[in-house]
């Protein structure tokens, strides 16, 4: 389920006119009329306001001419996607692929059925492919976060960058990618600066994600602002998992007891969490309560 909510970013398709590339690679290939533009529009402002039913209502009631081309079914797998429903994105993409089997976007709902199944390798390529025959902003974030979950950091930072250049304003995750791909590699200047280039699209792109500034503040020296990030990010009811994570590790020893509240009650919400059960344990240890890092 983590991975279908993972790999939900919607299609969107429809958003750019085609037009041609380097060496005559298609641009978000059009395999619409200027017709369907608006009906699909309207089904993507539906679902992003999470009214999935009536997104669904409005698709079936299209005409068949837009209904029933590869932008609508692609929008049916983002609904069903969303829904974490995989028996029913496995028969959309049935008959996406009976109908429209050289459409983009079907194969790119190939890509994130796989990754739904955990198929990482398979989704790689064939994003990869896709990626090399059409530039679509949507196939290049799909394509950065699967990179991502392989553990190809350059090849993430690569395709998130090219989606960022092709549609600054219309998701946050590629900037996400890129600032965990560049913290993996410790690259903190580089977190900073694609932060700053994020939180200027912010008012477009939605929330901002805390946890790689928060990380790159304390690395780089700016430990009093990494503090207000962490304390701003942990004054939720329910605190991202990550920062908590973040916190423990580099405020864990000045403030234990904090650390202890907040992984005691990051267990309770992610019981099998082994990240949150290590820390746990050595918050015990470091205060000197063997037996209850051992309970």
């Amino acid at each position: 389920e983590e991975e279908i909510a993972r790999h939900r970013a919607p299609l969107h398709a429809g958003e750019q006119r085609p037009r041609q590339g380097p060496a005559g690679k298609v641009l978000n290939p059009g395999e619409r009329g200027a017709n369907s533009r608006g009906p699909v529009i309207a089904v993507n402002a539906l679902a992003d306001a999470g009214r999935r039913d009536d997104a669904r209502a409005h698709l079936d009631g299209l005409p068949a001419s837009v209904g029933d081309g590869a932008d609508a079914w692609g929008l049916r797998a983002e609904l069903v996607i969303r829904e974490r429903d995989e028996e029913g994105i496995r028969r959309v993409l049935a008959e996406m692929q009976r109908r429209h089997p050289e459409s983009p976007i079907t194969r790119l709902t190939e890509a994130r059925v796989a990754v739904i199944e955990k198929r990482y390798d398979d989704a790689v390529l064939l994003l990869r492919n896709l990626a090399g025959q059409v530039e679509r902003p949507d196939v290049l974030r799909d394509l950065a976060k699967t990179e991502a979950l392989v553990g190809n950091e350059d090849a993430a930072i690569a395709a998130a960058e090219r989606a960022i250049e092709l549609q600054p304003a219309r998701s946050p995750s590629p900037y996400a990618v890129q600032m965990r791909m560049l913290a993996r590699k410790r690259d903190w200047p580089g977190v900073l600066r694609t932060y700053r280039e994020l939180r200027a699209m912010a008012p477009r792109v939605g929330p901002l994600p805390p946890r790689g500034r928060g990380q790159a503040l304390h690395e780089t020296g700016r430990e009093n602002l990494a503090r207000r990030v962490l304390d701003n990010a942990l004054s939720v009811e329910q605190p991202p998992i990550g920062m908590v994570l973040t916190f423990f590790h580099y405020e864990g020893s000045a403030q234990p007891e904090r650390a202890r509240e907040l992984l005691e009650a990051a267990s309770k919400l992610y019981p099998i969490d082994a990240r949150i059960a290590e820390s746990l344990v050595l918050t015990e240890l470091r205060a000197g309560r063997g037996e209850a890092a051992l309970a």
